[in-house]
C-alpha cells in the first residue's frame, strides 16, 4: 500500500480538517447502529445525508456533532495557549462552551424529560461523559477532578489538534493521557486515547491507513522511536496486545461496538 502523500504540514492540516469533516458528515446518521441501517439508506450515500436519518436530535447537516464541538474547543483552547495542552484551559473552555451554547439549550433544559417519544429533539445532544462533567462542575468540583466514569470513543474524537500539536515529540502520550484524563476517569479510556495517538502519529509521517496500524504496533512493542520508548516496557507490552486484538478485530470485519472493545475496552 502506497505511503499518505503531501508534506508534513499538509498531513497535519489534513489531520484535523478531516476529522471535523468527517464528523459533519455523520451528524444526519449519527448513532445509526441498527442492522436495518442500509436498507433506510437506499442505495444511497451516508454522508450528508437528507433527510436526516438521525433518530436522536436534529441540527443543521454540515454542522459538527457534540464530539467535532469538542475537537473545536480543543483546537481553540491550543491556539490560545501558544500551541501546548493547558489543561485548565482546555477544562474552562469545555465548561464554558456546552454549558452555554444555543445548540445544546434544549437538551440542557429537557435531559431529564427525553423519550424515545420525544426524540428527535430539537438542537444537538451531549454525550454522557460531558454531562457528568458539568455537573461535576457546577457542584464546584476542581476543574481537573471533574472527569467521568466513561471509556466511550469520545476519549478519541477529540484528539486530532492534540496529536498534530506534539506530533513527534516525547510528551505526545503524557499529555494525551492527560488531556483524556480531564473528561474520562478510566484506564480503558487512556489505553484507548494511546493507541490512537500512535496511530495517528504514523500517519503523520506519512504511513497508509493499515501500515500506520502495523508501525504502531512495531513501535509501541520494541519501543522503536522517541514517543513509544518512553513508555515503560511492561506497558509497551499491555499495548501492543490491544492493538494487535484490535487488528485482528478490523480483519474480521466485526461489527462496531466489537470492534470498538478491542481497542482497550471502549464502547
Amino acid at each position: 500500500m502506497d505511503d499518505v502523500g503531501g508534506s508534513e504540514e499538509q498531513r497535519a492540516e489534513a489531520c484535523v480538517l478531516g476529522a471535523l469533516v468527517g464528523d459533519a458528515a455523520c451528524l444526519t446518521t449519527h448513532w445509526c447502529y441498527n442492522d436495518d441501517f442500509e436498507s433506510k439508506l437506499g442505495g444511497g450515500d451516508p454522508e450528508f445525508r437528507e433527510p436526516p436519518l438521525n433518530g436522536f436530535y436534529q441540527a443543521s447537516s454540515g454542522s459538527q456533532t457534540c464530539y467535532g464541538d469538542h475537537t473545536l474547543v480543543v483546537l481553540n483552547s491550543l491556539v490560545d495557549s501558544g500551541g501546548v495542552l493547558d489543561g485548565q484551559d482546555l477544562a474552562t473552555k469545555t465548561y464554558e462552551y456546552f454549558k452555554h451554547a444555543d445548540d445544546y439549550a434544549f437538551f440542557r433544559q429537557h435531559r431529564d424529560s427525553i423519550t424515545k417519544d420525544t426524540m428527535p429533539i430539537p438542537g444537538k445532544w451531549m454525550h454522557g461523559s460531558f454531562v457528568k462533567f458539568l455537573a461535576a462542575y457546577d457542584c464546584g468540583t476542581a476543574w481537573n477532578l471533574c472527569a467521568a466514569d466513561d471509556k466511550q470513543i469520545d476519549a478519541c474524537t477529540k484528539l486530532p489538534p492534540l496529536i498534530v500539536a506534539y506530533a513527534g515529540r516525547t510528551e505526545l502520550l503524557p499529555r494525551v493521557a492527560e488531556a483524556v484524563g480531564l473528561f474520562h476517569s478510566t484506564d480503558d479510556a487512556t489505553i484507548g486515547a494511546l493507541i490512537w495517538a500512535m496511530i495517528l502519529q504514523k500517519l503523520l509521517d506519512g504511513c497508509a491507513p493499515m501500515d500506520a496500524v502495523t508501525a504502531a504496533h512495531d513501535s509501541i512493542k520494541k519501543g522503536s522511536d522517541a514517543t513509544a520508548a518512553e513508555l515503560p516496557a511492561e506497558v509497551r507490552r499491555f499495548y501492543a496486545m490491544k492493538l494487535r486484538e484490535t487488528m485482528a478485530a478490523a480483519k474480521k470485519d466485526v461489527d462496531h461496538k466489537e470492534f470498538c472493545k478491542s481497542a482497550g475496552g471502549i464502547s
